[in-house]
């Protein structure tokens, strides 16, 4: 008799347990979701579904391109098979390249890998230093690696070295550039040591060339010199600590890093080693006879010789954040974006282009400058080695 009474529990618990079943109170039984929350009844809920409002709108319905509307929840209008956000150019979208994730139409261009990532049709070949000799032009790719044109007549256009670097410095026939680690690489015409006595080592700064000389400021701010010296203008490199250095033909100016203050030695027989008593400049340049730094309420402050205007008549207010000098004519850039240049108008190198640059360089008669529309090279006047023409 007790045994029946278990049997008959047993059963009507299995009878309750179908009717909780059947009303749908086991969902951990595998039954579909509750209808309520499956808004537009296309079968999912609002947790996967992108739009519970609309039954056209579920993971992996078709997606048409065009109308605006993302049907298939990848992200995008059309198929994204990527999942970068875009449908492929195939199905009327914008993304190139529709297998791979880091190409898009908004994606950011890296230079000079051969590969289109914003879909422009281009890869990006940016520059991001200059330098201009006597009739070679050098500049320093986004990479670090650096492309040489024009005069070769002396190696000076014929980059020996491989590596990143960062900055860049022309003489009248020859190239010295500094790696990211400091060190100081240079090349060209050495009739003067001025590239064979090049410091070795790490840890500089800044490098600069000028007439068959150079400076460089050193790992503790010191200026150490090398090359020609009928001037003095490598035994007079003045003691101190010192930011950024510019060489003309036969003079060198240092900007102070305690003060800003300039300090000038060397040829001085136009008064282009006499700087301005101010302090507080940023960014310096020189040319034969002329020199050129850039203040720090951003103008322009030039002195020594004037037989062509070279020192600038200050004409426009600024505010500068860019020079650069050679010869007798130099260039600026005022507010992060106009070129003006100014000096000896011959072979043209003063018909600069328009635009928006970031850095400009003179040569003896021609000038370059650096778009900040990719970072492409512009350059004008004379032309006769290819120094004005940029690969």
């Amino acid at each position: 008799m007790n045994h029946g009474r278990k049997i008959a529990l047993i059963g009507a618990g299995a009878t309750l347990f179908a009717v909780l079943t059947a009303c749908g109170g086991d969902h951990l039984a595998g039954q579909p979701p509750d209808e309520a929350a499956d808004g537009d009844g296309d079968g999912y809920d609002s947790k996967d579904d992108c739009d519970d409002e609309d039954p056209d709108s579920y993971p992996g319905a078709d997606d048409f391109f065009g109308d605006g509307i993302d049907q298939n929840c990848d992200g995008a209008d059309g198929l994204d098979n990527d999942g970068d956000g875009e449908a492929g150019r195939e199905l009327g979208g914008d993304d190139c390249d529709d297998e791979d994730p880091t190409i898009y139409s908004t994606a950011e261009e890296v230079g000079w890998d051969g590969i289109d990532q914003d879909c422009d049709g281009t890869d990006l070949e940016d520059y991001i230093e200059l330098a201009l000799g006597e009739a070679h032009s050098c500049a320093i790719r986004s990479t670090g690696t650096i492309d040489c044109w024009g005069r070769n007549d002396e190696e000076q256009g014929r980059v020996p070295v491989d590596g990143v670097h960062t900055r860049i410095s022309a003489g009248s026939d020859f190239t010295c550039a500094l790696t990211e680690e400091g060190a100081i690489n240079c090349w060209g015409k050495d009739d003067e040591r001025q590239v064979r006595d090049a410091p070795t080592g790490t840890g500089y700064t800044n490098v600069a060339a000028g007439w068959e000389f150079a400076c460089a400021v050193s790992p503790t701010f010191e200026l150490e010199c090398w090359g020609l010296d009928d001037w003095n203008q490598v035994a007079d490199a003045p003691q101190g600590e010192f930011t950024e250095v510019a060489l003309g033909d036969k003079h060198g100016c240092g900007i102070g890093k305690l003060d800003g203050r300039i300090t000038c030695w060397g040829d001085n027989g136009n008064d282009q080693a006499v700087p301005p008593g101010d302090s507080g400049f940023l960014q310096i340049a020189a040319g034969s006879d002329h020199t050129c730094a850039v203040a720090g309420p951003r103008n322009i402050r030039c002195w020594g010789s004037d037989t062509y205007e070279a020192i600038y008549p200050e004409r426009d207010p600024g505010p500068y954040t860019h020079v650069g000098s050679y010869f007798r004519h130099s260039c600026g850039i005022e507010d992060s974006t106009v070129l003006t240049c100014w000096g000896w108008d011959f072979d043209t190198i003063l018909d600069y282009p328009q635009g928006s640059f970031f850095k400009a360089a003179t040569g003896e008669f021609h000038s370059c400058a650096i778009s900040n529309v990719g970072g492409v090279v512009e350059c004008w006047g004379r032309d006769l080695e290819g120094q004005a023409t940029p690969p």
